[in-house]
């Protein structure tokens, strides 16, 4: 509470709680209650946070705004590291357009309709109702295509599939792209509402 009277007003509850404690003939205990143990990624964010604080002192005047910068920092490396160290089992479609990770989602303040999202989603997952998907939840019998025999990605469907060769034949953005992948590294909102009218 001392850093509020540092002139940094930038959390007027905080300093207005401090003010009512300072002028106050009664007093006052503060006690953290953590309101969330048991949840594995709070739990995570927690520790992180409590090393984070470890390395500054508790009297720092260090701006609130400044840990909590610091703080996201540090949360973001561990994060890659997870995340690097999780693709190379699975995900590895998602990181390989997506190598590094985002705090915020990649559709965030783009113009896209909530069906586009949920399509471009799956395609960047790689899940969807395709039987290499359908194969892990024990749905289908085979992960294979029914007509081509090979498996059923959302990379085979889209760009290989001989079932779909017609329909693809009539679409430009196919002579363009070569792979799944180049179209969806591309970030080109024109192309993902070309790719989503398509299918």
């Amino acid at each position: 509470l001392k850093n509020c009277y540092l002139g940094k007003l930038d959390n007027y509850i905080v300093y207005s709680i401090a003010h009512e404690i300072d002028y106050s003939t009664k007093n006052y205990k503060i006690q953290w209650i953590p309101g969330h143990i048991g949840t594995e990624g709070n739990e995570k964010v927690d520790e992180a946070a409590k090393r984070q604080i470890g390395e500054f002192d508790v009297q720092s005047t260090v701006p609130h705004t400044e840990l909590v910068l610091k703080l996201k920092h540090k949360l973001a490396e561990e994060w890659q590291i997870e995340y690097d160290k999780v693709s190379e089992v699975k995900g590895i479609f998602h990181h390989e357009i997506v190598p590094m990770v985002h705090l915020k989602a990649w559709f965030q303040k783009v113009k896209l309709t909530r069906r586009q999202i949920v399509v471009l989603t799956r395609i960047r997952t790689g899940h969807g109702l395709i039987n290499r998907t359908l194969k892990l939840f024990k749905m289908v019998e085979t992960p294979n295509c029914v007509e081509c025999g090979t498996v059923e990605t959302m990379e085979h469907v889209i760009m290989h599939c001989r079932k779909y060769r017609e329909a693809r034949s009539n679409c430009p953005l196919f002579e363009k792209y070569g792979t799944l992948k180049e179209i969806i590294s591309s970030k080109d909102i024109r192309i993902y509402k070309e790719l989503t009218a398509y299918l």
